[in-house]
């Protein structure tokens, strides 16, 4: 497989005014630290906007397109929680023929603790499931393998903060193409500011940054 690298913008109101945007609404009590959490549930959805490449130069869009996804978690308090997170993409190849074609889910268990007066830090794992179709051409419609996360996070003001987070996946599956199988190693970076406020019992969320996935 040729290596395929997204350049994404996430709720890129930093260098795209209005493009994009993401809330999360946590009904709990009314507690406001983010890793000394209370019981509740966590609805995320996040509109991105994707510019697809292959390192080859012979795939790719040069527009940015549209991508959703969304999460639904579990709050345990304390900083634990367990999410299920969807993302979909499809695209057509403006370079080659063909379209690329992306179904990813992840089930993951996540802590978060305190690394210092000012920085916070989030451990995920977990496993994930993806389809994915590429006009290289290769097709792999049942991928699955573990997943691993990491994030901080330090505040600026009560309302403000700046993000970094990573994440890992490596993936087996049957590559219908060459018809064998052929496992898919996955790199994600993401760093932005987030900005949070709170409404009686209820958070909202609302981020601006970058992301950048490596297949």
């Amino acid at each position: 497989m040729k290596p395929i690298l997204w350049l994404t913008a996430m709720a890129a109101a930093l260098a795209l005014p209005g493009a994009a945007a993401a809330q999360q609404y946590m009904m709990a009590e009314d507690c406001t630290d983010w890793v000394d959490t209370c019981p509740g549930v966590t609805v995320t959805a996040e509109m991105l906007l994707l510019q697809w490449s292959d390192t080859d130069g012979d795939d790719g869009n040069t527009g940015m397109s549209p991508a959703y996804r969304t999460t639904f978690g579990f709050d345990f308090g304390g900083g634990r929680n367990v999410r299920l997170r969807y993302l979909g993409f499809s695209i057509e190849d403006q370079i080659g023929t063909g379209s690329f074609d992306l179904s990813q889910v992840d089930l993951e268990y996540a802590g978060r603790f305190t690394l210092g007066p000012n920085w916070d830090g989030e451990i995920s794992l977990g496993g994930r499931w993806m389809s994915m179709k590429n006009p290289t051409p290769r097709n792999w419609p049942n991928l699955v393998g573990p997943v691993a996360g990491v994030k901080v996070r330090s505040p600026i003001t009560d309302n403000i903060a700046i993000y970094g987070a990573g994440r890992a996946a490596y993936l087996f599956g049957y590559e219908e193409h060459e018809a064998h199988n052929h496992p898919v190693g996955m790199l994600e970076a993401s760093a932005g500011v987030e900005w949070t406020s709170r409404v009686d019992k209820v958070g909202f969320y609302l981020n601006a940054g970058v992301e950048a996935q490596y297949y």
